[in-house]
């Protein structure tokens, strides 16, 4: 039996969360306090991780502004540490921390509040937020993705639907940090592909973005995760179809274009 990916987010990061808040709980005597930051939006109906934690936490008993308190950096990643830091003063048992900058605001913020990860970009022993896989230590934990295996497949899959591509451009956020762009260019080169990294930070940048690529009908583009950019995953796909580009995205609402 497979698992959907959201499903499987929603199995992880509530399973993880509820261990810590009942815990903190037991110790304080209190209601258990649910932090969540994201760094871009918590528009529930877009976002992919509280459209299936939501429903979960309110059959927990955890209440909107109460006991679940949610905050968006809106995309600006500086507000980051100032809304960790609010949430950590009203006490929360346990931070969701959603991408790398927001995981890394957080670990900077608090060494006792435990910290959830939903961040599919960064490896955490490289990064220092985990001593190693098998003893991570500290006070993070989570969802995190094999990134180096990830971005081989996404250009398997690309050039398969695509096989005239011979040069890849990567759309990356350079605020997610260089995990996956490395991971991606160095399978790229493995297979022969030439690399092109495109710098983008907001969704309404993938339309300039392409466009400078000039018509290069040989080139396919691959979306390096991010959740600014997911938020809006409409923006990929219609920058993609107006330049006929082939791309591949890890987020479903995206979907594989394979354009001739």
């Amino acid at each position: 039996m497979t698992i959907r990916r959201r499903e499987f987010i929603a199995l992880v990061g509530c399973a993880v969360v509820g261990w810590p808040v009942l815990a903190y709980a037991q110790t304080q005597g209190t209601v258990g306090k649910i932090g969540y930051v994201h760094p871009a939006s918590i528009d529930q109906v877009r976002s992919v991780n509280l459209s299936t934690m939501i429903p979960i936490w309110r059959r927990l008993g955890y209440v909107e502004g109460k006991t679940l308190l949610l905050r968006s950096a809106e995309g600006d990643p500086r507000r980051l540490p100032e809304l960790v830091t609010e949430l950590i003063k009203l006490e929360v048992g346990v931070l969701v921390a959603v991408g790398p900058e927001t995981v890394r605001a957080a670990s900077q913020a608090t060494t006792s509040t435990p910290i959830v990860a939903i961040d599919l970009e960064t490896d955490p022993v490289r990064s220092g937020l985990a001593a190693s896989l098998g003893r991570p230590g500290g006070n993070v934990t989570g969802l995190f993705m094999d990134q180096p295996s990830l971005a081989g497949k996404w250009l398997q899959l690309l050039r398969e639907a695509t096989p005239e591509i011979e040069r890849v451009a990567l759309v990356w956020d350079p605020n997610i940090g260089p995990d996956q762009r490395d991971a991606a260019t160095a399978a790229a080169r493995a297979m022969g592909i030439e690399v092109l990294v495109l710098e983008v930070r907001m969704p309404e940048g993938y339309e300039e973005a392409f466009r400078s690529l000039g018509n290069q009908r040989r080139t396919g583009i691959v979306h390096l995760g991010s959740p600014t950019l997911s938020s809006v995953p409409a923006r990929l796909a219609d920058a993609a179809l107006k330049y006929r580009l082939p791309a591949i995205s890890f987020w479903p609402p995206m979907r594989t274009l394979a354009l001739s």
